[in-house]
């Protein structure tokens, strides 16, 4: 009987113990994430000054004067806790650029992130864009729209961050 009882309290005192991890030695790290989670990888990138996060889809015009984009690169490194530069070429923005949306394939909103500088109806752009350093090393890609200051969106271009350990 009295094992019954010990047996008992241990069963108790198992299932009632915290279950959180501490680290002793200061806060516990970082949970890393995963591209399997678009909308949370979306949320997390660090993008340049002005951005701003909108929920939905972004869409072509489709008017056939709307501008083209191309990503110079198709596939990028970087690490976690960097910055990657993505460089997109431009043309047909008329009168000029506007902008870019961006977002990570697959999640629910997107940026839009205004054009710094003077914009012209072609060039190029190289886009800072900041990689935390919870995302762990793996390949997501994200899709690159333009548009121009008269409204017009291009089609999708697509470049990938390529995340590498340190």
């Amino acid at each position: 009987m009295k094992n019954l009882f010990f047996l008992s309290i241990g069963i108790f005192l198992s299932i009632t113990a915290c279950h959180e991890d501490i680290n002793p030695i200061g806060e516990n790290p970082p949970t890393l994430l995963s591209p399997a989670d678009a909308d949370s990888l979306n949320d997390i990138l660090i993008m340049p000054d002005g951005a701003l996060n909108f929920d939905g889809q972004v869409y072509s015009t489709h008017n056939g004067d709307e501008p083209t984009v191309n990503a110079i690169d198709y596939i990028v490194s970087g690490t976690s806790g960097a910055t990657t530069i993505i460089k997109l070429s431009y043309a047909n923005a008329i009168p000029r650029l506007g902008g870019c949306f961006v977002q990570v394939e697959g999640a629910s909103s997107y940026y839009k992130i205004p054009f710094p500088g003077n914009p012209t109806t072609s060039g190029t752009w190289s886009l800072p864009i900041g990689i935390p350093e919870s995302v762990r090393p793996v390949k997501f890609c994200m899709s690159f729209y333009v548009y121009d200051s008269s409204g017009k969106v291009s089609e999708a271009t697509t470049a990938c961050i390529n995340v590498v350990p340190e």
